[in-house]
């Protein structure tokens, strides 16, 4: 049997919240008030791509799984239509939520969100955002699924306690907050949700078509396997003084990155790959360090709480819309560590 969770795409007033990452508390409120920029491993500034067009228009639909151990995974949904000046398609969505940044090309990256804001500013750069609405996702699988009636999620959404593959979700209109002027607007967006398991594939319904116009698998689920040479496991207390020696287990394009809760500042790491989907990440001393500094309070030398992320994503350009639209999946596997001073 499919069930059809269908949200209306229209309202009156749009609540104030935030597109959230539930692990990552506090972060979200720095994260909102500035945009993405990375400083590469040496200390240098990456150039920005000086053929970005000076106006585009592009739609971005965002599907993100949360998975922890002995956890139900979560799903979240963000889509928007976009009105770009002065940044490159390619930078939009992770301008919009930090979470969705690209990765490096290879090695290691020191984000600091604080740094981007002045900076699209000074460019005369801006993101204005409008509600992409009537799509829906449709949760796929090749094995058969129950559904378990629940009560309304977070984001006053009705759903199920846990969403069964058949599911079709469509999200609701949110003001985002505008961010230093340049970057404001309403986006689509659902959860996060509770599944009883991965789906296989999502499918993307558009309001012409009731049949999916698109389908995506969606990644494995990738995962942290060791941090210097000991096993993960949530809570571990991580001492980055020589580096940290990370390995993992992920298909190609795996992502790492490791997040201090309530800071600005992140560590987002390009996986080298090795043999059959094991690989080991050498994350630099002085990295660790910078990042340490960065997020620690003036004056202090603290163990800081922060996120160990490990994350795979896929991502396809679709032609449902008038202008050109892409649809992402990410699969981000989470454990709470404590990074040693």
């Amino acid at each position: 049997m499919t069930l059809a969770l269908t949200i209306p795409t229209t309202t009156k007033t749009f609540e104030k919240r935030p597109w959230r990452h539930p692990r990552l508390g506090g972060l979200w409120l720095a994260a909102l008030a500035v945009l993405a920029v990375a400083v590469a491993c040496e200390g240098e500034q990456r150039a920005r791509d000086a053929s970005a067009p000076p106006s585009l228009q592009t739609s971005e639909i965002s599907v993100r799984f949360d998975v922890a151990p002995q956890k139900a995974p979560m799903m979240s949904v963000l889509a928007f239509h976009a009105t770009v000046s002065g940044v490159v398609q390619r930078d939009v969505l992770g301008i919009v939520d930090p979470l969705a940044a690209a990765a490096p090309e290879r090695d290691c990256e020191l984000r600091d969100l604080d740094l981007s804001a002045s900076a699209l500013v000074a460019q005369g750069g801006s993101i204005e955002l409008q509600e992409l609405g009537g799509v829906g996702l449709a949760l796929g699988s090749s094995s058969p699924a129950t559904v378990t009636p629940g009560a309304a999620s977070a984001a006053g959404t009705p759903t199920l306690g846990a969403l069964a593959t058949g599911t079709i979700i469509r999200p609701f209109p949110r003001l985002f907050p505008d961010v230093a002027t340049v970057v404001g607007g309403v986006v689509a967006e659902a959860g996060p949700m509770p599944l009883g398991e991965l789906p296989d594939h999502i499918g993307l319904l558009t309001p012409a078509s009731e049949l999916p116009v698109e389908q995506l698998a969606v990644p494995a689920a990738p995962r942290i396997t060791s941090v210097n040479g000991a096993p993960l496991i949530a809570g571990a207390k991580v001492d980055g003084r020589d580096g940290l020696t990370i390995g993992v287990s992920g298909d190609p394009g795996t992502i790492v990155e490791l997040r201090p809760f309530g800071a600005t500042v992140a560590i987002s790491c390009a996986v080298p790959q090795g043999t059959a989907g094991e690989s080991t990440l050498i994350v630099p001393r002085a990295l660790v360090a910078r990042l340490s500094g960065a997020a620690s309070p003036a004056g202090t030398v603290t163990a800081l709480p922060a996120s160990l992320d490990a994350l795979s994503r896929t991502r396809v350009r679709t032609a449902p819309f008038a202008v050109a639209s892409h649809l992402s999946i990410e699969v981000r596997a989470s454990t709470a560590v404590e990074l040693g001073p």
